[in-house]
């Protein structure tokens, strides 16, 4: 259990490092994401209703 408990956590610490170097990446691209553009990921990743 508590192997897998490790797995799981070593797992979602390289899932969000990858996710930030994809955002990372994109901004040095596109430009920062706008306040509007944050609100909308913090919804969908949040189930938050957008405006």
């Amino acid at each position: 259990m508590a192997t897998s408990y490790a797995a799981e956590a070593l797992a979602r610490r390289i899932r969000n490092e990858l996710l930030a170097e994809e955002l990372h990446r994109y901004e040095r691209e596109h430009g920062a994401f706008t306040d509007e553009e944050r609100a909308q990921a913090d919804a969908l990743l949040h189930d938050l209703p957008s405006d």
